[in-house]
């Protein structure tokens, strides 16, 4: 959604086709049957130049349209969402951002961005991140950064840019999550085991621990927390021992698995992206990190995030159906259109509806 919002700023630099004009005539060179020949030859590309205006006005609405709902769940969501030009100025910011480093818009572009990072961080930036983006590539990994009031957090961010047809760079973005919360919890789990399972136990975010097993092919429960039993719809005890294949079947197409046995060799903890988990019992859209511990133990601090997913799978229903109206020709094919979409949205197999005056309408 971000990409085509920023391909749509290149978009508008774009210039439009002109109608093919047409030559001059010297009315005394032309007999009366060839200057009315032509005159019908100049209404015809007049009607051309007319109906090619017309697509492109209706193009241009659907575009604003589709801006829309992208700037709509933009400004929704709950990650930090920045946009930089290619001489580093940011030029957006989203309501998530604002809050998350306490800054305007305003505000931020007063500042140079060392002023939102450590020389740790700066050396990262500068080395390794930018000369990724200035080649097209993305990076993703964490970074420590300071608030407005000087708090220095630690942040996981995924950068990405926008190139021109030629190979060059004109945009940079990032997504940001504060994962201070989290990294509280591997302190907390390396510090006392005692702390460890009070905090997991009251923690919002759901949280399993797992062994190895001895072919290094697997992983064993050895905790799940009350947010995770919540989530899951399973109690602890039915899954303390057994393998998470077992328990959830479907976390080797997930991906899940791999990034588990990636985190155990290397001990670099790694972060899953939102995706969708199905297997015959449980489903939903999941976001994992996942960490391992100086014993061995891979923790993953999930949450369940299909209410957000389905909030956009809401905003997305909310333009379909008003481009439907827009276009509409008549009441019966309308309401029919919109009942489909319904209807596929709420996955039912059947829908109707009944007008106060009038007949019925299922489908």
């Amino acid at each position: 959604m971000l990409i085509i919002l920023l391909k749509f700023m290149m978009y508008r630099g774009k210039k439009a086709s002109v109608c093919e004009s047409t030559r001059t005539m010297h009315n005394d060179q032309k007999s009366s049957k060839d200057l009315l020949l032509e005159l019908e030859e100049l209404r015809e590309k007049i009607k051309i130049c007319k109906d090619e205006g017309e697509k492109k006005c209706t193009k241009l609405h659907k575009i604003r349209e589709e801006l829309e709902l992208f700037k709509t769940v933009i400004e929704k969501s709950k990650e930090a969402i920045a946009i930089s030009d290619k001489n580093g100025t940011l030029i957006y910011i989203n309501p998530a951002h604002e809050k998350l480093f306490g800054r305007t818009l305003e505000e931020a572009q007063k500042l140079n961005y060392q002023d939102y990072y450590p020389p740790e961080s700066i050396k990262v930036l500068n080395t390794i991140i930018a000369p990724a983006l200035a080649r097209g590539g993305q990076w993703e990994g964490e970074l420590s950064v300071y608030d407005s009031r000087g708090r220095e957090f630690p942040l996981w961010e995924q950068a990405g840019s926008i190139m021109d047809d030629q190979g060059h760079f004109l945009y940079g973005f990032g997504f940001m999550q504060d994962i201070s919360e989290k990294k509280q919890i591997i302190r907390v789990l390396r510090s006392s085991e005692e702390r460890y399972r009070e905090l997991i136990k009251n923690m919002s975010s759901g949280v399993a621990v797992y062994e190895i097993t001895r072919d290094q092919k697997d992983f064993i429960f050895k905790d799940f927390n009350k947010a995770a039993e919540k989530i899951e719809n399973v109690k602890k005890e039915s899954l303390l021992g057994k393998k998470v294949t077992e328990v959830f079947p479907g976390i080797i197409d997930f991906g899940l698995l791999d990034v588990f046995k990636q985190v155990y060799k290397t001990g670099i903890p790694m972060h899953h992206p939102i995706s969708f988990y199905q297997d015959n019992r449980h489903g939903g859209w999941r976001e994992n990190y996942v960490y391992k511990l100086p014993s061995g133990e891979i923790v993953a601090v999930y949450d369940d995030v299909s209410a957000m997913m389905k909030a956009r799978e809401r905003e997305k229903l909310y333009a379909e159906i008003l481009e439907i109206l827009n276009s509409s020709v008549d009441m019966k094919s309308t309401i029919e259109l919109i009942l489909k979409k319904i209807k596929d949205f709420a996955g039912y197999d059947a829908i109707g509806i009944r007008l106060q005056k009038g007949r019925d309408f299922p489908y």
